[in-house]
């Protein structure tokens, strides 16, 4: 039963990675011949002045988009787990604009924040505050995608809701007579119960961040270096400027990069998730 997972990892995972490497470590142009050069791909890394910036770039925008997803997600599973009417419905509508296509949300996202006839600048002028050009701005482009981000938090939400309504109701039952209010209900059971949740949910989120490429793709040229996204550069060297192992040895960086910040988000879990089973 587990061979067709095993054959799927092996030719979705394991060969594109092992020809990454091998390719990673020649000077090929698609249109000629691979040449080998050995490690001269990964010293040309440390002499590019853009691989320092686009992971710049890349990072700034993890260290925003991933805590206000989280956030985002958390807060909308304990609004939905209210007992309400129409409950089922909103479950519905608040996740349905996480399974549209990237493209159409962007195209969405543009419109709303046009800076000429955007709905959000429109707002801004009626309430008497100065109209944003989001997506020109240098400051204001990432914050932008940031925002975008936040459109597709519905699967985490489920998630988080499924998870809410996991928690036993004998945990708030004893926490309030305790005396814990809300607020201690939340801090002492609800957060603890859902830190593994919050775990996989920050892993994920790290995971999505590092490959973020279709935003500064489609709308961050207005914007110059400052949505250059290290998947956008990647992209750039290998397809507009022909260098597959150079591209190939960035993917590589990003590959390691990625693994060191899933191994320390797991090493550090110890010391916040919270497993039922270690207590008993």
């Amino acid at each position: 039963m587990a061979t067709p997972a095993i054959l799927g990892l092996v030719v979705f995972f394991v060969l594109p990675l092992g020809a990454a490497v091998v390719i990673s470590f020649t000077d090929w142009g698609l249109l000629s011949s691979p040449e080998f050069i050995g490690l001269d791909n990964y010293r040309a890394i440390f002499s590019d002045p853009l691989v320092g910036k686009s992971l710049g770039v890349t990072f700034y925008f993890a260290l925003l988009s991933v805590p206000t997803g989280i956030i985002g997600a958390l807060l909308m599973a304990l609004l939905l787990n209210q007992k309400t009417r129409f409950n089922r419905l909103f479950v519905v509508l608040f996740y349905l604009p996480s399974i549209l296509p990237v493209v159409a949300v962007i195209v969405v996202w543009l419109w709303l924040l046009d800076p000429s006839y955007g709905l959000v600048n429109q707002g801004l002028e009626k309430v008497g505050l100065p109209t944003l050009d989001w997506f020109s701005d240098p400051n204001l482009v990432i914050p932008s995608f940031v925002l975008m981000n936040l459109w597709g938090v519905g699967g985490s939400a489920l998630i988080f809701l499924a998870a809410r309504r996991g928690i036993s109701p004998t945990l708030y039952e004893a926490a309030s007579l305790d005396g814990a209010g809300p607020w201690q209900q939340f801090k002492a059971v609800t957060l603890p119960m859902l830190s593994p949740v919050i775990l996989f949910t920050l892993v994920i989120g790290i995971i999505a961040a590092m490959q973020t490429f279709a935003q500064g793709f489609l709308i961050g040229s207005g914007s110059g270096q400052s949505a250059l996204f290290f998947n956008l550069y990647l992209y750039q060297r290998a397809f507009q400027g022909g260098q597959m192992g150079y591209a190939s040895a960035l993917a590589m960086l990003l590959f390691f990069i990625t693994l060191i910040l899933t191994a320390i988000t797991f090493r550090s879990s110890s010391l916040w998730v919270f497993y039922e089973s270690r207590q008993k």
